[in-house]
């Protein structure tokens, strides 16, 4: 049995997969992990912001739509494994 499946029961791993990556995270990718998101949320959070001015909403929804394709991309590909194999298969 690894690390990961020694320290969270199996249940939370099914709802909660970072428990099984995060104890093997490479520490070196952490700083490149980091600025990507900082770039990516430079960018989408004042596009979303400026739709929903465009659409005659408050701004405010625009941050919540922001949120919507993160979290539909957890629920499809909640493994590093399945989103590289999506991204990176061969047709």
């Amino acid at each position: 049995m690894d690390e990961a499946q020694a320290t969270a029961p199996c249940g939370i791993r099914k709802h909660l997969p970072i428990l099984n990556w995060l104890p093997n995270y490479p520490a070196r990718w952490l700083r490149a992990d980091l600025l990507a998101g900082v770039v990516a949320a430079a960018v989408v959070i004042p596009q979303a912001m400026a739709y929903a001015s465009i659409a005659g909403l408050p701004v405010q929804v625009g941050l919540y739509v922001a949120l919507a394709p993160m979290l539909v991309y957890e629920r499809m590909f909640f493994n590093l494994e399945q989103a590289v194999e999506a991204f990176t298969a061969q047709k």
